[in-house]
């Protein structure tokens, strides 16, 4: 028995309970379509193959696997959504370029079928090209994510603090106070004191330092804002951009407050605005900056344009892409 099970694993990759049967009516997993015997198997789903299915089945299989997780999507926490959104997208995009390359791939075996100007090195130089461009979007996404998170507050008294080198802890514990509500907000947060590495307590009393800033990193964005209208009345407190972002921002702000621009309809020129005031923060959807402006501090606030740019290894950031401004 534990030989055959030996085998079967062997054989499969999986283990003989986690094999789907055949002939019965559940769809396969994609993970059970690559390690079923034959490997290109198909879905039950689908018309039955010949015992060899061609490429082109095969990959039909494939998006037809990932069409039963893209109708699942709106069922899961939006977390998820991302991740398994940005699965699917170079999921699809690789079995796209896949199937070009297969066939020019097949076509120089037959000299007399290779397509004219094919250039198979240039093809893979697209696909990598392709998710690098993928990988800078998400990196971008993912730092918008984080951002919304995030609560700077500005002036949080050292006076209160005992230990010369306080740990995260012991600042959120002044923070929180007695206050159980705070407490459930920030329970598991992170809490970052913005100072300069090696500077003390007693450093910054030297220097005649008061009050120091400190980042909240809470757990998702119902905890921030749950948190912030404690806060609030306690602190003072600022939205606050991770650092790639906030190049970006000051990015945003120097194109808007130097150059001409149209936007519904309207022409505009904050050049010479000098109380004009522009507000950036992620949009609702997750994938971008939403820009506003006020001409004043009594003004409500004005949506501009969104704005989109990638973000690399480095933490570079790609140029700008603003989908509802045209510059003049």
């Amino acid at each position: 028995m534990d030989n055959k099970r030996k085998s079967d694993k062997e054989k499969t990759g999986l283990s003989p309970d986690a094999k789907v049967a055949k002939n019965d009516n559940q769809p396969l997993l994609f993970s059970e379509v690559i390690a079923s015997d034959p490997p290109l198997s198909i879905s039950p789903t689908l018309d039955p193959p010949s015992s060899n299915p061609t490429a082109d089945q095969f990959y039909l299989n494939i998006e037809g696997e990932m069409d039963k997780v893209r109708n699942q999507l709106p069922s899961l926490k939006v977390e998820a959504q991302l991740i398994l959104t940005g699965i699917l997208s170079v999921c699809s995009l690789l079995s796209e370029k896949c199937q070009t390359l297969e066939k020019e791939i097949a076509k120089k075996k037959n000299p007399s079928r290779i397509s004219p100007g094919v250039n198979l090195e240039k093809e893979i130089s697209d696909v990598k090209n392709a998710l690098l461009s993928e990988k800078a979007e998400k990196r971008f996404q993912s730092e918008l994510e984080t951002s919304d998170r995030l609560i700077k507050i500005t002036d949080f008294p050292i006076d209160k603090l005992s230990s010369e080198n306080p740990l995260p802890a012991d600042l959120k514990n002044v923070i929180v106070g007695d206050d159980q509500v705070l407490k459930n907000s920030l329970r598991n947060c992170k809490t970052i004191p913005l100072i300069k590495k090696g500077d003390s307590l007693s450093k910054l009393k030297e220097k005649n330092v008061t009050h120091i800033p400190i980042l909240l990193e809470t757990d998702n964005k119902d905890k921030k804002f749950d948190a912030l209208n404690i806060l609030s009345d306690k602190f003072t407190t600022r939205f606050h951009f991770t650092a790639s972002l906030y190049g970006i921002a000051k990015k945003i702000r120097k194109d808007l407050k130097e150059k001409k621009f149209k936007s519904n309809d309207q022409t505009f020129d904050f050049s010479s605005q000098e109380d004009c005031q522009i507000k950036i923060r992620p949009a609702n959807t997750g994938k971008s900056l939403a820009v506003s402006f006020r001409l004043n501090s009594k003004d409500k606030w004005t949506f501009i344009s969104y704005a989109n740019a990638r973000i690399d290894e480095q933490g570079n950031s790609s140029p700008i892409l603003y989908s509802n401004l045209q510059w003049l």
